[in-house]
């Protein structure tokens, strides 16, 4: 009951301590990032470096242990490898024709190794056979016992000499050890008969490592001193380099930081500039397109109002005079003259396009051709949900009357056809017929066209441009590109 009722006030100082933690460390982040940045690019450089630096250190002092360790190991067992094809090896070559040692070899290398032990500092040796039976051992007491193969010995059958060091290692798993808990080498060294070169068994020695690991302790020590001397002297050196350059960047962020001042400074005055100049051309386009209204609606209330009153009047004017052939002509000339004012008006007044889309004013453009001149204009228009503006779509409707115009008075309206598309920075509009074209040359010898001239000024005042495209008999493409934003 008391452990019980004891838990919660454990779980909520964990929670509490955990909480205060977490607290902690966001606290150290915030200073840290802000503290970072206020150092110099020297300061950076050698807090940064010595972190890696210390890093690389503990690496390379850790490679650097592995491979003297290896290379000990390599050392020792090479040595034993040499001892055992010298001294030992002599003994065992009857285990080519026979599965067992005699006394007598047993004998010989009880006296062998025994003499050798303490020169070698060898305390345990072994003779394996392939099956995991020991053949000899120092330890009497081990001699016939079988026991699993071991993946050194196994590489030992392979033909391979192998070695196994462990500080923390004070015997086996077959039973030998050493008193006093003293660090072992375990060395397997394949035993090879002299005539076949066949391997015949595998012997295992045990040596003390107690200078060994002396030895190795001294020797990672020293690696660990020269390169954290030259690492620091490295650091010392380059430090030295980037503390002149940081003085010499900083000077120059500096100048480039006013550079960038005026630079952005004059930026936005040209964009003003270029605002400004953009707005009056477009004011201008607007200006000419009111005083084209105005013109069409004063050559429709005056001159047209003024010769249909005339036609009116014309009959009981000319009742008692002239020829009836000459008043004919007369009146004839006076409907053609109210016919062509007419055409005048309603070519230079567009219908309110204000309020509608680009598609729809086009389409009222079209329709209006085709009532004026009973001919046919084939549409295909892509429609795009964009806002344009009303110089815009006033600046593309006149470039469609226009094409237009020129489409029925040169080629008869044949052909006529209208396309609207988009690309990704421009509105592309084409008007196109199928008349004789443009004949090579013509350009030369006739006035350059005012109607393509005012189209082309027209366009490049909102920054686009126009292509014509022509060949005899087979018609003409006029191709309008104005940008979207314009």
């Amino acid at each position: 009951m008391q452990f019980s009722g004891a838990t919660p006030s454990h779980h909520e100082w964990l929670k509490e301590l955990s909480i205060l933690t977490n607290s902690l460390l966001e606290t150290r982040m915030a200073g840290f990032r802000s503290w970072w940045p206020a150092l110099s690019l020297a300061r950076q450089f050698t807090l940064a470096s010595s972190a890696l630096v210390l890093a690389g250190l503990g690496v390379l002092g850790f490679w650097v242990a592995q491979k003297i360790e290896s290379g000990v190991k390599a050392h020792t067992a090479a040595r034993t490898a040499l001892y055992m094809e010298s001294v030992v090896a002599p003994y065992l070559q009857e285990l080519g024709s026979r599965p067992d040692l005699s006394a007598e070899n047993k004998a010989a290398l009880d006296t062998v190794i025994g003499k050798d032990a303490a020169r070698l500092r060898v305390v345990a040796a072994k003779v394996w056979t392939r099956t995991g039976v020991i053949l000899y051992a120092t330890d009497k007491a081990l001699i016939g016992q079988k026991f699993p193969l071991t993946p050194l010995l196994t590489r030992a059958w392979e033909g391979y000499v192998e070695a196994q060091f462990d500080a923390r290692h004070y015997g086996d798993d077959h039973g030998t050890s050493m008193v006093g808990k003293e660090p072992l080498l375990e060395i397997y060294v394949p035993i090879r008969h002299s005539a076949t070169n066949e391997i015949i068994a595998v012997a295992e020695f045990y040596e003390l490592t107690s200078e060994l690991n002396r030895e190795l302790v001294r020797s990672q020590i020293n690696s660990w001193l020269v390169t954290a001397i030259v690492s620091f002297t490295i650091i010392a050196g380059l430090y030295t380099i980037v503390a002149n350059g940081s003085k010499t960047i900083e000077t120059q962020r500096t100048a480039l930081a006013n550079r960038i001042s005026e630079l952005s400074a004059l930026l936005q005055q040209n964009e003003e500039l270029g605002q400004r100049v953009q707005g009056a051309s477009r004011r201008a386009a607007e200006a000419t397109e009111l005083q084209l209204r105005r013109l069409g609606a004063d050559l429709h209330d005056g001159p047209a109002q003024l010769l249909a009153l005339a036609l009116l009047k014309f009959p009981s004017a000319m009742d008692g005079g002239g020829q009836a052939s000459e008043r004919q002509i007369l009146r004839g000339v006076l409907e053609d003259a109210m016919a062509e004012i007419r055409n005048i008006s309603s070519g230079l007044a567009l219908p309110e396009i204000e309020k509608l889309s680009l598609t729809q004013a086009l389409m009222v453009v079209a329709s209006e051709h085709e009532r004026r001149t009973s001919t046919t204009v084939a549409c295909e228009f892509a429609s795009r949900p964009i806002d344009l503006s009303h110089p815009t779509k006033l600046c593309l409707c006149r470039f469609v009357q226009e094409g237009l115009s020129n489409a029925y008075r040169h080629a008869g309206g044949q052909g006529q056809a209208v396309t609207l598309s988009w690309s990704e920075n421009f509105i592309v509009v084409e008007v196109a017929d199928r008349g004789p074209g443009i004949e090579k040359g013509a350009s030369e010898r006739k006035r350059p066209a005012l109607g393509l001239i005012g189209l082309r000024n027209r366009l490049e005042s909102f920054g686009g441009h126009l292509t014509v495209s022509s060949a005899p008999g087979a018609g003409t493409r006029l191709t309008a590109y104005l940008p979207i934003g314009a």
